[in-house]
């Protein structure tokens, strides 16, 4: 990973935060015609996340290097009456705002603070920082994320799903899915809205589709808000489109590329603005189960009373799935 704030620039070996080293065990029994049950416990490690390091760091962030849970849970399931969830998982609201069929979601997923979330903006022409991060600036609200919850999806419905959870703290969303494929051309939709609950006194929406052609072409797009009542910052905002083509120059496996571009308002505090736009590429090599990929992307503050520099992140890796 490479990193620059326009006073400094570096060099890292990090764990792609976009898709983290983790270990997942699966368990599913079908009862009989109509119920089926299962459970699944999935943890992460990461090393020198991609969202924790800085430029002034000289060693690995160590913060990160800890087994962390991602699920823990168990489900009941029946075909007419759908799917009961319980434990640390997915709400019904996350990922609602990162629906992608592009192919390059491993590196360039519809989050993109994810790859320098640490990294501060730097006054222009100095090495002064300015105290707000990429992470401060860059949120695509993606819901009430994971937790330990109460889950239900109803089943599919032509092509829909209706999912709603409970967390603690009395946090409550809900969510429709819709995914078709028509004349070869696939189609994926989700929506919903979400509560924090009165502790925090945050709620929102997210928006997210994408349209593969059968030719390889695809447009994704994302739309996000935030309502903060504890601070009195309304209408915080998050949105992108993405182009992305899909094609298969070389034996080994798919090729994936695209481009990028979005957007975010009042943040990390009101009239605070920021832009990103970044070129993702990922290469299959079907037997190895892995994907190469690569990125490079840039980062622009507007922050009210202060000039700052652009941040200029970037860098290859790969993933291995077995």
């Amino acid at each position: 990973m490479y990193a620059d704030n326009g006073n400094e620039a570096r060099w890292f070996h990090a764990d792609n935060d976009n898709s983290s080293t983790r270990l997942r065990l699966v368990g599913s029994a079908k009862l009989d015609e109509d119920w089926s049950a299962g459970s699944t416990i999935e943890v992460q490690f990461e090393s020198n996340s991609s969202g924790d390091v800085t430029i002034n760091q000289n060693k690995s962030v160590i913060a990160s290097n800890s087994f962390t849970e991602r699920k823990l849970e168990v489900y009941g399931a029946h075909k007419k009456f759908g799917k009961l969830t319980m434990g640390q998982g997915p709400t019904a609201s996350d990922g609602t705002s990162e629906t992608d069929l592009s192919g390059t979601s491993v590196i360039a997923k519809l989050e993109p603070a994810v790859m320098g979330n640490s990294l501060e903006f730097v006054r222009s022409g100095t090495s002064t920082s300015t105290g707000v991060d990429i992470g401060e600036l860059f949120s695509n609200f993606d819901g009430l994320s994971r937790d330990d919850r109460l889950r239900y999806d109803s089943p599919t419905f032509a092509g829909a799903k209706l999912s709603t959870s409970w967390v603690d703290g009395d946090e409550k969303d809900v969510a429709l899915r819709y995914g078709r494929e028509f004349n070869g051309a696939k189609v994926a939709l989700a929506a919903s809205y979400w509560d924090a609950g009165p502790t925090d006194q945050v709620s929102g929406f997210s928006l997210s589709g994408s349209v593969l052609a059968p030719f390889g072409t695809s447009l994704t797009g994302s739309y996000a808000s935030r309502d903060s009542e504890a601070t009195g910052r309304n209408d915080q905002s998050f949105w992108m489109l993405k182009l992305g083509h899909k094609f298969k120059p070389f034996s080994m496996g798919g090729t994936a590329v695209s481009v990028d571009y979005g957007a975010t308002a009042d943040q990390n505090a009101n009239n605070t603005e920021g832009t990103t736009y970044g070129l993702a590429v990922v290469q299959k090599v079907n037997k190895a189960g892995t994907e190469l990929y690569a990125l490079i992307r840039q980062f622009e503050a507007d922050l009210p009373g202060q000039s700052t520099d652009d941040i200029t992140v970037g860098g290859a890796g790969a993933r291995v799935k077995f």
